[in-house]
């Protein structure tokens, strides 16, 4: 019998500088939660925009999440929480280019192993930063 499990996948987005100046906006909300069996693939996606006036990249990538009673969250590399779903969850590309007022979607993928340790909840976010362009340096 498969176990129904509880997945929400967050979206959180990091605050340099450059990101008030960048304008990137998600559109379709910062929280998708999936209620998902055993054993089972499903599909969702991210729409960003950037309504800034200048040319913008956008990194995307997996964080291990907790939540704990006293309100503390904390966020860590994938793979180190024991309640991780990260390893379930693969989107179609890490990074975007977006021109001004262009907008896009970032689909993701989650495959939810025919075998999970327990019942409860599996937590990871996608982490979505404006980033700077990368640009060639010809000098050594």
């Amino acid at each position: 019998m498969n176990m129904i499990k509880h997945l929400l996948l967050l979206l959180i987005f990091f605050f340099p500088l450059s990101f008030f100046q960048a304008g990137i906006v998600v559109l379709n909300g910062l929280s998708h939660t999936h209620t998902v069996e055993n054993g089972k693939v499903y599909r969702g996606k991210i729409a960003i925009e950037n309504n800034g006036k200048q040319p913008q990249s956008v990194k995307l990538f997996l964080q291990d999440f907790t939540y704990h009673s006293d309100g503390t969250i904390h966020y860590s590399p994938q793979g180190t929480h024991i309640r991780t779903n990260a390893g379930w969850i693969r989107m179609n590309t890490n990074l975007v280019s977006l021109k001004a007022k262009e907008k896009t979607e970032i689909f993701y993928e989650i495959t939810v192993p025919d075998q999970i340790p327990g019942p409860g909840s599996y937590w990871s976010v996608i982490m979505v930063e404006p980033v700077e362009e990368i640009k060639p340096d010809d000098q050594f």
